[in-house]
């Protein structure tokens, strides 16, 4: 068979299983890795390169210590001693991005925000009791800190 109809069948597969997660999705990228070297499409060292990619073990690690953070109630200990001192949620908001900034200043991009997302998160509950709007507003905050350091990485870095 064809290595583009095979990696086409297993890309259908991906999606198929993705969306409907009738089995982990870590168990369904591993699944579609194994066929594409078990079918010879792929060498299996170009088949698991990305797993032990930095970039993918980074965002990992850094889910890991957010979720962290939620499980063990730190985001709303964190949530709550900045919403003492957030009066308005204009000045809620202004505290989010100026702790983004501090962050995003110091650690990596992608770092800061699987970090604070949780944290955003449990301010936002201490604040409105987790009114998605509102939940979804704390967010765009996180967003857009990252992205102006982002731009200010962008344009301060070497030409």
């Amino acid at each position: 068979m064809n290595p583009t109809v095979i990696t086409l069948c297993f890309l259908a597969f991906a999606v198929i299983m993705f969306v409907l997660e009738k089995i982990p999705l870590g168990l369904t990228a591993t699944i579609v890795s194994v066929g594409l070297c078990v079918t010879g499409v792929l060498e299996p060292k170009q088949a698991f390169a990305g797993y032990v990619d930095s970039n993918v073990i980074l965002c990992v690690a850094m889910f890991v210590v957010g979720q962290a953070l939620f499980e063990t109630g730190m985001a709303n200990k964190i949530g709550g001693l900045v919403t003492k001192f957030a009066k308005s949620e204009r000045q809620l908001i202004i505290a989010i991005m100026v702790i983004t900034g501090l962050m995003s200043g110091f650690l990596s991009n992608t770092g800061s925000a699987a970090v604070l997302i949780p944290v955003v998160v449990g301010i936002a509950a201490a604040w409105c009791g987790a009114s998605l709007f509102q939940v979804s507003v704390a967010c765009c905050a996180v967003v857009f800190v990252i992205e102006l350091f982002l731009v200010r990485a962008a344009l301060s870095g070497p030409a």
